[in-house]
C-alpha cells in the first residue's frame, strides 16, 4: 500500500519516528555507457527471423515492442537523478509491482506466500498506524487550539466583570469617602452650635436665672460645664500604619519610642477602658498624650480633664467613629461607658490605694521623666477607627498559648501579689496571646510587659516581699529594671 504524498510531508509525530531505509538490492555489476548505446541501437537495427514458419510470400512489416519501448524509456528517465523519486512512485503504485518485485530484491528467497501476505498486512497496519498518529497529533493540535480559545475567552470575560466591579467599587468607595467628608463637615458644624449653646448656658442662662433667684431672694450657686468629646468617622490603618504615625509624633517630641512599646499601647488603647499613667512629669507627659491623639487624627474625640465641674459628654458616633479619649487627673476612677478613660497620676500608688483598684485592677503604663514638650499643631493626618484598633485583636493573628500555660508560667510570681480579679486576669491573658503574636521576641517579651503593666503596680502597692519578687523577674528585665 502506497502512502500518499502529504502523509509523507507531515511534522514531526509523537509515535514512532519513520526512518527510511533503502532496498536490499543485490549488487549489480557496472555498465559502459558507451556499450550499452551501441548494444540498444544494434538490437535495434539487427535482423531477427520470425519465431515461426511462415507461409511464403506472408508481408512483413516492423511493429514496436511495448516492453522494449518501456525498457528504453525507463533507461533515459532514470539518467536524470532529480526524476528517479518520481519514477519510482510511479511504478510502486502499479498494482502487483511490488509483490513481484520484493522476491528478487530480498536477499532471503525462501519467505513464503502467507509470510509475504502477513507482511504486506503489517505494512499495511503500520501505514494505518502512522496515519492515526497523524490525525492524533492533529486532534492534539486542534484540542490545544481550543483550550486556548476557550481560556482566553473566559480571561476576556472575566477581565470585563472584574472592571466592573472594580469601577463599581471605586465608585462605591469614592461616595463613602463623600459621605465621611460631609458627616465630618455637619460634626464640626454641629460642635460649633454646641459651643455656642454651651455659652450661652454658662454666661446668659446663670445669669438671667441668678437674677430670678435674686428677685425672688434665694441663693443657690450654679455651677457646671459640659466637656464635649465629638467623635467623628474615621479609616483603617494597617499595625504598620499606625506604628509609624506614633513613631514620628514620638520623635517630634524628643522621645524613642520601639516598636514592642508601641504595641502595647496600642492593644491597651482596644482592649481597656481604665489606663493608668504614672509620670513624675505630668504636665509633659499629658502634652505627650494630646500629641499623640492628634497624631491619630482623634483631635475631636479627645479631652483633658482638670477640674470637677467639667463634665464629659460624648456625641452621637458616626458609622467607623474615632476612639473617645478622656484623660483625667481626677480621683475618680469609674470606667465611663463608650470612652477610654486616662488616669494620670504622679505614682502608682495614687492609683491603686482606693476601693475602686481592689474591686478590679486596670494596666499601669510607667513613663520615664519628661523634659518639656511643645503642644504641637495640628495636622490633616486622617482619623484612625476604633474599628482598626480592634482588629489588632483578631483571633487568627493570635498565638496559639493556652491559659493553661501561661498560669503554669506566672504562678510563681501571682503567689507573690494580692490575687487579680477575674476580669484583669482575662484581661491580662488576653493581651498577653496577642502581644506574642505582634511583638518582637514572642511570648516571653509580652509576659514581661503584661507582668509591668498588672503585676508590678500592685507590687508597688503593698511594698511587701519586694527583695523576693525581683528575685522572680531574672528573665523578665522590663519589670525588673521598673522595679
Amino acid at each position: 500500500m502506497k502512502m500518499p504524498p502529504s502523509m509523507m510531508k507531515t511534522g514531526p509525530l509523537t509515535g514512532t519516528p519513520l526512518v527510511r531505509t533503502p532496498l536490499r538490492t543485490s549488487p549489480q555489476p557496472s555498465k559502459n555507457r558507451v556499450q550499452e548505446t551501441v548494444s540498444s541501437q544494434w538490437y535495434v537495427g539487427k535482423y531477427e527471423p520470425p519465431a515461426q514458419n511462415l507461409p511464403n510470400g506472408t508481408s512483413m512489416r516492423p511493429i514496436d515492442n511495448p516492453v522494449a519501448d518501456a525498457v528504453n524509456a525507463f533507461r533515459a528517465a532514470w539518467r536524470m537523478p532529480e526524476a528517479r523519486e518520481q519514477l519510482m512512485d510511479f511504478m510502486l503504485s502499479l498494482d502487483g509491482l511490488r509483490s513481484k518485485l520484493e522476491p528478487r530484491i530480498c536477499k532471503d528467497r525462501n519467505i513464503t506466500a502467507l509470510q509475504r501476505v502477513l507482511r504486506d498486512r503489517l505494512q499495511d497496519l503500520e501505514a494505518e498506524r502512522l496515519t492515526a498518529l497523524c490525525q492524533l497529533d492533529k486532534a492534539r493540535r486542534d484540542m490545544d487550539g481550543f483550550k486556548q480559545e476557550i481560556i482566553a475567552g473566559m480571561a476576556n470575560r472575566l477581565q470585563k466583570e472584574t472592571g466592573k466591579l472594580e469601577s463599581d467599587r471605586d465608585a462605591c468607595e469614592a461616595q463613602v469617602a463623600s459621605l465621611k467628608t460631609e458627616l465630618n463637615s455637619l460634626t464640626v458644624q454641629r460642635d460649633s452650635l454646641l459651643k455656642h449653646i454651651d455659652t450661652l448656658q454658662n454666661d446668659a442662662l446663670p445669669a438671667t436665672i441668678s437674677k430670678l433667684l435674686g428677685d425672688l431672694q434665694l441663693n443657690i450657686p450654679l455651677t457646671g460645664q459640659p466637656l464635649r468629646m465629638s467623635p467623628v468617622s474615621g479609616q483603617q490603618a494597617t499595625l504598620d500604619e499606625l506604628l509609624a504615625r506614633l513613631t514620628a509624633v514620638c520623635g517630634k517630641c524628643g522621645l524613642t519610642l520601639t516598636k514592642n512599646q508601641g504595641i502595647a499601647l496600642l492593644l491597651l488603647l482596644a482592649m481597656s477602658d481604665r489606663i493608668g499613667i504614672v509620670s513624675s512629669t505630668p504636665a509633659p507627659a499629658a502634652t505627650l498624650i494630646r500629641n499623640i491623639a492628634a497624631a491619630m487624627g482623634w483631635e475631636r474625640s479627645f479631652a483633658h480633664q482638670i477640674s470637677a465641674e467639667q463634665r464629659p459628654m460624648v456625641a452621637l458616633r458616626p458609622v467607623d467613629a474615632t476612639p473617645v479619649l478622656l484623660l483625667t487627673s481626677l480621683p475618680n476612677y469609674a470606667p465611663i461607658s463608650g470612652m477610654h478613660k486616662l488616669l494620670l497620676s504622679r505614682s502608682s500608688i495614687g492609683l491603686t490605694r482606693n476601693a475602686a483598684y481592689d474591686a478590679g485592677q486596670w494596666p499601669i503604663l510607667p513613663l520615664p521623666a519628661l523634659p518639656f514638650i511643645p503642644e504641637l499643631p495640628a495636622d490633616d493626618a486622617a482619623p484612625i477607627s476604633q474599628a482598626t484598633l480592634t482588629a489588632l485583636l483578631d483571633a487568627t493573628s493570635v498565638a496559639k498559648t493556652s491559659d493553661e500555660e501561661i498560669t503554669a508560667v506566672l504562678s510563681p510570681i501571682f503567689a507573690m501579689v494580692s490575687p487579680l480579679s477575674g476580669a484583669a486576669r482575662a484581661e491580662m491573658y488576653r493581651f498577653i496571646r496577642v502581644a506574642a503574636a505582634l511583638m518582637e521576641g514572642g511570648l516571653p517579651v509580652a509576659l514581661d510587659f503584661a507582668i509591668l503593666l498588672w503585676v508590678v503596680p500592685m507590687v508597688d502597692r503593698t511594698s511587701r516581699n519586694f527583695a523576693d519578687f525581683k528575685a522572680l523577674l531574672d528573665e523578665y528585665p522590663l519589670s525588673q529594671a521598673k522595679l
